[in-house]
Formats: C-alpha cells, sequence, structure tokens
C-alpha cells in the first residue's frame, strides 16, 4: 500500500455513479499494465493532472509504488493509482524495471533535477549596522583611543552556489558613521565564502568570511559654531570579517536574509592640514545587516 502524505485533501474527480464506474474500469486495466517503482528523490510530488500544476502530496524516499508502464505528457509522468484514483508522478523521482531501455536520458533529467535547487543565485539588498570601537594612535582632541562609534549605511550582495556547500560572494557595501563634528564614510569592494551549515531549500544557514578593499573613504570636520566644513580628506584601506547569516525564501523568487558578524577595518592616507593631527583610525566590533533577496 502506497503511504502518501498530503499537501491538501482534495477529490481528484467529481463525484457521480459514471465516473465512478469510469475509475473502476481504469484500475482494472491500469493494474495489467502496471511496474514497479522506486521512489528516489527525498520527496516525490504527486498531482492530480498531467500537466503538473496541481499538487496534492507526495510520496517519501525508498516507497515501492506501482505505476503505469507508459509515461505520459511527453514522457514526463506516470500515472498512478492513489485511494482508487489517477494520479501523476514524475518520471524522474522514481526507478522502475524499464529504465534500462533509456538510462542515458534518465540519468540525466535526473542529475538536472537533483542540482537545480542547489545551483542557486541571488541578490541581496540590505540595512547595515556597525557598531565599532575605534583604535587610534593619537588621540586629535574630540576622539580618543576606544571611543564608540556607530556606522550606518546599506549593503549589496550577489551570491552564487559553485560547489556542494560553498558560495561565492561578491560584495558592495556604503557606511556613514558621525562623531560630534567629525564624519566618516567608507566604500567597501570585495568578496567573501559561504559555508552551508544547513540546507533546507529554504532556509540556509551559513557560516562566511569575507575581505573587502576600500578604495575610497573621506573624513571631514565640520566647525561647530556655524556646521561649515573645515575640510574633507580622501583615504583608503580595508575590511575583513567572519559571520553567521540565515536567509528564508518565501516564493519563487523572493525572500528575506539577515546576518552577524565580527568586523575589523583599517583606514590609511588622510592628509589633513595643519594645524590638525594626522588620524590613522581602526575600527573594530559587530557588524549586522538583515534585508531582502532575489533568487534567480
Amino acid at each position: 500500500m502506497i503511504k502518501i502524505s498530503f499537501l491538501k485533501i482534495q477529490s481528484l474527480f467529481p463525484s457521480g455513479s459514471f465516473l465512478i464506474a469510469v475509475v473502476v474500469f481504469l484500475f482494472a486495466n491500469f493494474s495489467h499494465a502496471s511496474q514497479d517503482g522506486v521512489v528516489t528523490s527525498k520527496k516525490a510530488i504527486v498531482y492530480s493532472d498531467l500537466e503538473m500544476t496541481s499538487p496534492v502530496g507526495f510520496v517519501k524516499k525508498g516507497q515501492i509504488i506501482k505505476v503505469g508502464e507508459i509515461a505520459r505528457n511527453k514522457g514526463q509522468v506516470y500515472p498512478i493509482i492513489i485511494s482508487g484514483k489517477i494520479a501523476y508522478i514524475k518520471v524522474t523521482d522514481i526507478s522502475v524495471q524499464r529504465e534500462s531501455m533509456d538510462s542515458k536520458k534518465l540519468v540525466a533529467e535526473r542529475f538536472k533535477e537533483n542540482t537545480k535547487d542547489t545551483e542557486d543565485s541571488k541578490y541581496s539588498l540590505s540595512y547595515l549596522d556597525y557598531s565599532t570601537q575605534m583604535k587610534l594612535p593619537k588621540d586629535n582632541g574630540n576622539l580618543q583611543d576606544k571611543d564608540s562609534l556607530t556606522f550606518t549605511g546599506v549593503s549589496v550582495k550577489g551570491e552564487k552556489t559553485i560547489k556542494h556547500h560553498w558560495d561565492m560572494q561578491v560584495l558592495f557595501n556604503y557606511m556613514v558613521g558621525t562623531e560630534g563634528v567629525e564624519k566618516f564614510k567608507i566604500f567597501e569592494l570585495g568578496g567573501g565564502a559561504g559555508f552551508r551549515l544547513f540546507d533546507y531549500k529554504r532556509f540556509i544557514f551559513e557560516w562566511e568570511t569575507q575581505a573587502m578593499a576600500i578604495p575610497y573613504s573621506s573624513y571631514a570636520l565640520k566647525n561647530g559654531s556655524n556646521n561649515r566644513e573645515e575640510f574633507r580628506v580622501n583615504g583608503y584601506g580595508y575590511t575583513v570579517g567572519t559571520g553567521l547569516s540565515a536567509a528564508t525564501r518565501f516564493g519563487r523568487h523572493w525572500g528575506v536574509e539577515a546576518s552577524a558578524g565580527m568586523y575589523y577595518t583599517r583606514i590609511t592616507g588622510f592628509r589633513v592640514p595643519k594645524p590638525y593631527q594626522v588620524i590613522e583610525p581602526a575600527f573594530y566590533g559587530t557588524r549586522i545587516s538583515i534585508g531582502a533577496n532575489y533568487h534567480y
């Protein structure tokens, strides 16, 4: 007996004595032209129609079921009897005795089915919060060593699964941090790698490591009396960090994700005018992001 888990209990055919007779007739013919099949997919979806538009449940991996000998809908599905009614299951989800006749085609189709969900690419747009503690070789009057400074900004990330549980990342971040009359802006551009610790198709939890260059950063000082800038200088640097991220997908394309980790940022090259002191800050602390992603 086939054990099927129903996604939604629904009738495959309307009631009526005539249709019941038709089903009995089809079942009688089906039993004489059927074959045993073993479910090879983790969850083989069962459909009520040939076009596979109405899933009614699934059969777990390893179950032995009886399916029709002739595949329908251009060889995509086998007919199957569920509770005396005809349903359909994908050819690529089961293994039958006649597979040796067309094994190369089925192996290729199964490989495509098993890899299409893992070969995933996505873009994400996130809000970024970087709570840091400063490291300054010399205090500059307003800013001092071990002062706290919080950056906020946006992050754009592209991500693609390249092998097994590994993801490749491309990142672009923009952040602004203000402390009194002093203001920092940071542009980061780089990449990273993520290892999927848990992957349940619609939920992913991974450990990630990132390294980014800072091709452009600015440091500005305002006049406290009139709020005008005394100067603005440019610098450069780098950021490295590691942490954990979690992402979930609600539909076919859209989802949300969040991450948290420890990062270190070093900036140099600020040529401040005299009589101001040279500043070469480093920042280290917790970086948190939350946003939306798009899968394609």
